[in-house]
């Protein structure tokens, strides 16, 4: 375990627990499932009727079964390449980071180490913008099955991101000299006391 060093005058001013709070577990797996449902469903409709995605029972038949295997297997590496991306950005401002996993959650994490307003924001919105502008921009360059499989991996990995997103939509709220530590799935803010 690590032994966190705090600023001359800080304390510990809140928590926000992804696992412990049960309501918020609960509202993140909805708007995670509600975001996830309605963007695959927009997918369906993307295959049926739009150009760039639109296949045919020709494409389906020859290559349903290769693509639906790759979309499965892609997704468990998209989840890695999402924690990836939160590592590579804490060890640029924390120098140190582990990487570990409390089903539902994968997780990128500083412990002992505090990070600064602007940086844990940086932390955590990097993969909800790298990962998704990435596949928004890729899933237009390809035969219409590889873009449909490219805009069905946006689908999972875009809702996915709500956490992330109700994290720095909290960050955002605190003042500018809140310093955070990331434990994992939770997380810890500091200000100066008093």
């Amino acid at each position: 375990m690590h032994k966190l060093e705090l600023p001359e005058g800080y304390a510990l001013t809140g928590t926000l627990d992804l696992m412990k709070d049960k309501k918020l577990y609960r509202h993140v797996v909805t708007v995670t499932s509600a975001g996830t449902l309605l963007l695959l469903a927009v997918g369906v409709a993307l295959a049926l009727f739009v150009p760039p995605f639109k296949i045919t029972m020709q494409m389906l038949i020859a290559q349903g079964m290769r693509y639906l295997l790759l979309f499965f297997a892609l997704q468990f590496v998209a989840v890695f390449v999402h924690e990836l991306v939160h590592a590579a950005f804490m060890l640029v401002f924390a120098r140190r980071v582990k990487i570990g996993l409390k089903l539902p959650y994968a997780y990128a994490a500083a412990p002992g180490r505090l990070l600064t307003k602007a940086q844990y924001l940086c932390v955590a919105a990097a993969p909800f913008v790298l990962i998704n502008a990435g596949l928004a921009v890729a899933m237009f360059l390809f035969s219409p099955m590889t873009n449909l499989l490219l805009f069905l991996l946006l689908a999972v990995h875009l809702p996915a991101c709500y956490g992330d997103i109700y994290v720095c939509a909290a960050v955002l709220n605190m003042p500018a000299d809140t310093l955070t530590e990331d434990r994992g799935t939770d997380m810890r803010f500091f200000r100066p006391a008093g």
